[in-house]
């Protein structure tokens, strides 16, 4: 296991920046599955990525930042749909143009959660898309592991009865 030691807030800096980076895509997914308007996730990605370099001297453990990261575009998204209550989030069409870097299962996922409630769609968002464990979904969004493992069933029920119809 390498260690890395951080001589200068430039270097934290540019360790944080490099996360953000690295992880764009997926981060993307998560704030479009939240907003489900493209514009509004591009928005809201620009915004957390301003955040997260004003704000990076308050991560204490750099292992943390891609979770770090991740909460932050989540918070901005809701904060976006808040300020902006001309963003309609049910029911909009994907815009194929947009997803020419995503394949086929991205597309029918997002086809997928598009009826679920915003807490369904972030919670699979994070654990198909992200990678996270459920532990660290509970982490991130703040609510008990029991709600997020419950709140996960109910929605790949929807999706199975969806499916089956």
């Amino acid at each position: 296991m390498e260690v890395c030691v951080i001589k200068t807030t430039s270097e934290f800096k540019n360790l944080i920046s490099n996360c953000f980076i690295d992880n764009q895509k997926r981060l993307y997914l998560t704030a479009f599955a939240i907003t489900q308007n493209h514009d509004v996730a591009e928005d809201a990605l620009q915004e957390a990525y301003l955040k997260v370099m004003k704000k990076c001297s308050q991560l204490k453990d750099i292992a943390f930042a891609k979770t770090w990261i991740t909460r932050i575009v989540i918070n901005q998204c809701k904060d976006m749909i808040k300020d902006n209550k001309t963003v309609s989030i049910e029911n909009i069409e994907l815009n194929r143009t947009y997803f020419e870097n995503f394949d086929d299962e991205e597309l029918q996922f997002f086809d997928l959660i598009k009826n679920l409630c915003s807490k369904e769609k972030e919670i699979l968002t994070l654990k198909y898309f992200n990678e996270y464990s459920l532990n660290e979904i509970s982490m991130i969004t703040k609510i008990p592991l029991s709600t997020v493992k419950s709140k996960l069933y109910r929605a790949l029920e929807k999706i199975k009865s969806e499916w089956r119809d």
